[in-house]
Protein backbone atom coordinates (compact mmCIF):
# COMPACT_ATOMS: atom_id res chain seq x y z
CA UNK A 1 0.00 0.00 0.00
CA UNK A 2 1.43 3.34 -1.03
CA UNK A 3 1.08 6.65 0.74
CA UNK A 4 -1.81 8.46 -0.91
CA UNK A 5 -0.99 11.49 -3.07
CA UNK A 6 -3.08 14.63 -2.70
CA UNK A 7 -4.50 15.59 -6.09
CA UNK A 8 -4.84 19.31 -5.60
CA UNK A 9 -5.60 19.99 -9.24
CA UNK A 10 -8.92 18.13 -8.85
CA UNK A 11 -9.85 19.94 -5.67
CA UNK A 12 -9.25 23.36 -7.19
CA UNK A 13 -12.51 22.95 -9.10
CA UNK A 14 -14.49 23.02 -5.82
CA UNK A 15 -15.32 26.64 -5.23
CA UNK A 16 -18.18 27.74 -2.95
CA UNK A 17 -20.26 30.64 -4.16
CA UNK A 18 -19.96 32.24 -0.73
CA UNK A 19 -16.17 32.32 -0.99
CA UNK A 20 -16.35 34.65 -3.99
CA UNK A 21 -18.00 37.27 -1.81
CA UNK A 22 -15.77 36.68 1.20
CA UNK A 23 -13.02 38.46 3.01
CA UNK A 24 -10.13 40.77 2.14
CA UNK A 25 -12.24 43.87 1.61
CA UNK A 26 -12.38 43.04 -2.11
CA UNK A 27 -15.80 41.40 -2.47
CA UNK A 28 -17.63 42.53 -5.60
CA UNK A 29 -20.71 44.71 -5.30
CA UNK A 30 -22.57 47.67 -6.73
CA UNK A 31 -23.15 49.83 -3.68
CA UNK A 32 -25.73 47.70 -1.87
CA UNK A 33 -23.53 47.13 1.15
CA UNK A 34 -22.19 43.93 2.70
CA UNK A 35 -24.21 41.31 4.48
CA UNK A 36 -25.61 42.84 7.64
CA UNK A 37 -23.61 46.05 7.09
CA UNK A 38 -24.31 49.56 5.91
CA UNK A 39 -24.20 50.97 2.40
CA UNK A 40 -21.13 51.86 0.44
CA UNK A 41 -19.15 50.32 -2.40
CA UNK A 42 -20.26 46.78 -1.73
CA UNK A 43 -17.14 45.87 0.22
CA UNK A 44 -17.49 48.35 3.04
CA UNK A 45 -20.34 46.64 4.89
CA UNK A 46 -20.01 44.15 7.74
CA UNK A 47 -20.90 40.48 7.84
CA UNK A 48 -23.82 40.12 10.23
CA UNK A 49 -22.07 42.28 12.79
CA UNK A 50 -18.97 40.01 12.94
CA UNK A 51 -15.54 40.86 11.60
CA UNK A 52 -14.67 39.10 8.33
CA UNK A 53 -11.35 37.30 8.06
CA UNK A 54 -8.72 39.25 6.15
CA UNK A 55 -6.49 37.64 3.52
CA UNK A 56 -3.54 37.98 5.91
CA UNK A 57 -5.33 35.73 8.41
CA UNK A 58 -4.65 32.79 6.06
CA UNK A 59 -0.87 33.24 6.03
CA UNK A 60 1.37 30.77 7.89
CA UNK A 61 1.81 31.37 11.60
CA UNK A 62 5.31 31.76 13.01
CA UNK A 63 6.43 28.48 14.64
CA UNK A 64 7.80 28.45 18.19
CA UNK A 65 10.68 26.19 17.17
CA UNK A 66 11.81 23.31 14.95
CA UNK A 67 12.86 19.69 15.45
CA UNK A 68 15.13 17.03 13.95
CA UNK A 69 14.26 13.35 13.91
CA UNK A 70 17.02 10.76 13.41
CA UNK A 71 15.55 7.56 11.96
CA UNK A 72 17.91 4.63 12.65
CA UNK A 73 17.43 1.22 11.04
CA UNK A 74 18.16 -1.55 13.57
CA UNK A 75 16.86 -4.25 11.25
CA UNK A 76 18.95 -6.76 9.29
CA UNK A 77 17.44 -5.57 6.01
CA UNK A 78 16.96 -2.18 4.36
CA UNK A 79 13.92 -0.03 4.94
CA UNK A 80 12.76 2.89 2.80
CA UNK A 81 11.31 6.36 2.88
CA UNK A 82 8.90 7.51 0.18
CA UNK A 83 9.52 10.45 -2.13
CA UNK A 84 9.97 13.75 -0.30
CA UNK A 85 8.15 15.45 -3.18
CA UNK A 86 5.04 13.27 -3.44
CA UNK A 87 4.47 11.53 -0.13
CA UNK A 88 4.06 12.48 3.50
CA UNK A 89 7.05 11.26 5.50
CA UNK A 90 6.23 12.95 8.79
CA UNK A 91 3.09 13.58 10.77
CA UNK A 92 2.91 15.32 14.14
CA UNK A 93 0.01 15.14 16.57
CA UNK A 94 -0.46 18.25 18.71
CA UNK A 95 -3.16 19.15 21.24
CA UNK A 96 -5.96 21.27 19.82
CA UNK A 97 -5.16 20.60 16.15
CA UNK A 98 -7.07 18.22 13.90
CA UNK A 99 -4.47 17.92 11.13
CA UNK A 100 -1.18 16.06 11.58
CA UNK A 101 0.51 17.03 8.29
CA UNK A 102 4.00 18.17 9.23
CA UNK A 103 5.72 18.02 5.84
CA UNK A 104 6.01 21.23 3.88
CA UNK A 105 3.30 21.11 1.19
CA UNK A 106 5.63 20.60 -1.76
CA UNK A 107 2.92 18.81 -3.73
CA UNK A 108 0.22 21.27 -2.71
CA UNK A 109 0.43 24.98 -1.99
CA UNK A 110 0.06 27.26 0.98
CA UNK A 111 -2.59 29.95 1.21
CA UNK A 112 0.20 32.52 1.08
CA UNK A 113 1.49 31.07 -2.20
CA UNK A 114 -2.05 31.10 -3.60
CA UNK A 115 -2.25 34.83 -2.91
CA UNK A 116 1.12 35.58 -4.51
CA UNK A 117 1.25 33.28 -7.54
CA UNK A 118 -1.09 32.38 -10.42
CA UNK A 119 0.42 28.88 -10.65
CA UNK A 120 -1.54 25.72 -9.90
CA UNK A 121 -0.42 22.55 -8.15
CA UNK A 122 -0.34 19.52 -10.46
CA UNK A 123 -0.46 15.79 -9.85
CA UNK A 124 2.79 14.46 -8.40
CA UNK A 125 4.21 11.40 -10.14
CA UNK A 126 7.55 10.87 -8.37
CA UNK A 127 7.71 7.23 -7.22
CA UNK A 128 11.29 7.30 -5.97
CA UNK A 129 12.32 5.87 -2.59
CA UNK A 130 15.21 6.58 -0.22
CA UNK A 131 16.97 3.53 1.19
CA UNK A 132 18.04 3.28 4.83
CA UNK A 133 20.49 0.36 4.96
CA UNK A 134 20.88 -1.87 8.06
CA UNK A 135 22.59 0.14 10.80
CA UNK A 136 22.27 3.40 8.85
CA UNK A 137 20.27 6.47 9.81
CA UNK A 138 18.59 9.41 8.12
CA UNK A 139 17.77 12.79 9.64
CA UNK A 140 14.38 14.36 8.91
CA UNK A 141 13.79 17.98 9.83
CA UNK A 142 10.51 19.59 10.82
CA UNK A 143 10.02 23.33 10.61
CA UNK A 144 7.56 23.43 13.50
CA UNK A 145 4.33 23.93 11.52
CA UNK A 146 1.31 21.69 11.05
CA UNK A 147 -0.60 22.32 7.83
CA UNK A 148 -4.37 22.58 8.00
CA UNK A 149 -6.72 22.85 5.04
CA UNK A 150 -8.48 26.15 4.48
CA UNK A 151 -11.05 27.37 1.97
CA UNK A 152 -9.47 30.64 0.91
CA UNK A 153 -11.98 33.31 -0.21
CA UNK A 154 -11.88 33.79 -3.97
CA UNK A 155 -11.11 37.48 -3.58
CA UNK A 156 -7.85 36.61 -1.79
CA UNK A 157 -6.38 34.61 -4.65
CA UNK A 158 -3.89 36.04 -7.12
CA UNK A 159 -5.88 38.06 -9.69
CA UNK A 160 -4.65 35.87 -12.56
CA UNK A 161 -5.78 32.66 -10.88
CA UNK A 162 -9.10 31.67 -12.43
CA UNK A 163 -10.07 29.01 -9.91
CA UNK A 164 -10.20 29.31 -6.14
CA UNK A 165 -10.61 26.41 -3.75
CA UNK A 166 -8.55 24.91 -0.97
CA UNK A 167 -5.04 25.64 0.28
CA UNK A 168 -2.88 24.83 3.30
CA UNK A 169 -2.08 27.12 6.21
CA UNK A 170 0.86 26.47 8.50
CA UNK A 171 -0.38 26.50 12.10
CA UNK A 172 2.10 26.74 14.99
CA UNK A 173 1.50 24.21 17.79
CA UNK A 174 2.35 25.34 21.29
CA UNK A 175 5.43 24.08 23.08
CA UNK A 176 4.81 20.85 24.94
CA UNK A 177 4.57 17.09 24.59
CA UNK A 178 3.91 16.08 20.96
CA UNK A 179 3.92 12.82 19.02
CA UNK A 180 5.74 12.27 15.72
CA UNK A 181 4.97 9.44 13.30
CA UNK A 182 7.34 8.47 10.49
CA UNK A 183 5.96 6.53 7.50
CA UNK A 184 8.39 3.88 6.20
CA UNK A 185 8.36 0.99 3.73
CA UNK A 186 9.64 -2.57 4.03
CA UNK A 187 10.71 -2.99 0.40
CA UNK A 188 11.26 -1.21 -2.90
CA UNK A 189 12.41 -1.87 -6.46
CA UNK A 190 16.10 -0.96 -6.57
CA UNK A 191 18.95 -0.86 -9.09
CA UNK A 192 22.59 -0.22 -8.20
CA UNK A 193 21.96 3.50 -7.77
CA UNK A 194 18.22 4.09 -7.64
CA UNK A 195 15.15 2.86 -5.74
CA UNK A 196 11.48 3.35 -6.59
CA UNK A 197 7.94 2.07 -5.98
CA UNK A 198 8.21 1.38 -2.23
CA UNK A 199 5.71 -1.11 -0.78
CA UNK A 200 4.74 -2.59 2.57
CA UNK A 201 4.34 0.65 4.48
CA UNK A 202 4.44 0.83 8.26
CA UNK A 203 4.55 3.60 10.85
CA UNK A 204 6.87 4.25 13.78
CA UNK A 205 5.77 6.78 16.42
CA UNK A 206 7.45 8.48 19.35
CA UNK A 207 6.53 11.18 21.83
CA UNK A 208 8.92 14.10 22.21
CA UNK A 209 9.31 17.42 23.98
CA UNK A 210 8.88 20.40 21.64
CA UNK A 211 10.99 22.35 21.13
CA UNK A 212 13.95 20.34 22.32
CA UNK A 213 16.95 18.24 21.45
CA UNK A 214 17.37 15.92 18.47
CA UNK A 215 14.91 13.00 18.63
CA UNK A 216 16.17 9.46 17.97
CA UNK A 217 13.64 7.09 16.39
CA UNK A 218 14.90 3.50 16.25
CA UNK A 219 13.24 1.03 13.89
CA UNK A 220 13.46 -2.37 15.56
CA UNK A 221 13.16 -5.82 13.94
Amino acid sequence: MKTSIVTWAARLAIVGSAAALGACGRAEGDGGGGVGGGGGEGDSGGEGGGAALECADYLDESPVGSASFVVKNNRAESIYLGSAQCSSRLSVKAPGLTSTQADSPQFGFTCGEAQESPDYALDCLDESAEEIAPGAQVTLTWGGSIYEERELPRACYHPERRLGGYCLQGVAPEAGDLEVTVTLYASAECTDDYCMRPTGYFNVSKRFAFPGEEVLIEVEP
